[in-house]
């Protein structure tokens, strides 16, 4: 999922974005989190998938979210915290609570939890509610592909968005992602 050292990358509008800038671009973005109080290791991962949106190609779901994210901390509605809430556990089937904790830190507390589950159960779902925006949804099923499972994942969010031929916001993005293994370089 993340560069390795040295390599040269290609966005869609042909600007190089070496290794080395990524990581000077994580680690900026990390201090904005840290300084809201976010600890270091959870602003580490936060930025980690933002810039990792931004190098596929996704810049809508990448650092230009810091500012709105930046915004919701600062108005209470985003929180500083790091850790969901299990609310129901019934093996295969998980919810939890993740008390408007940053997306990005809610996404990566479930990936081993469902790999887990699904290994052992053959099939596995976590909810997460209260949640937040968590990037792009490829890139965390790319990573359960990464580890031998088809992930999928996918969410709702509140009505942004009128009907075709409509004017009254009534739909969300409703983000849905699909990675599969493969026995190549990528999923």
């Amino acid at each position: 999922v993340y560069p390795r050292a040295g390599m040269n990358l290609e966005t869609p509008a042909g600007m190089s974005l070496s290794a080395t800038r990524t990581e000077s671009l994580k680690g900026f973005v990390a201090e904005i989190f840290a300084r809201l109080g976010v600890p270091a290791e959870a602003a580490r991962l936060t930025a980690a998938a933002l810039v990792a949106a931004d190098v596929e190609g996704m810049s809508s779901h990448g650092v230009a979210l810091v500012p709105i994210y930046v915004e919701r901390m600062l108005a209470g509605s985003v929180s500083p915290e790091t850790e969901p809430t299990v609310m129901h556990d019934a093996g295969s089937a998980i919810v939890l609570d993740a008390c408007h904790i940053l997306g990005p830190l809610s996404s990566d507390w479930t990936l081993p939890m469902v790999s887990e589950r699904a290994r052992e159960h053959g099939l596995a779902c976590v909810t997460v509610r209260n949640g937040s925006h968590f990037g792009n949804a490829a890139f965390w099923a790319r990573q359960i592909a990464d580890g031998g499972l088809i992930g999928i994942v996918m969410c709702n969010s509140h009505p942004s968005k009128p009907p075709p031929g409509g004017v009254e916001r009534l739909t969300g993005a409703n983000s849905l992602a699909i990675a599969l293994p493969s026995s190549g370089a990528h999923p």
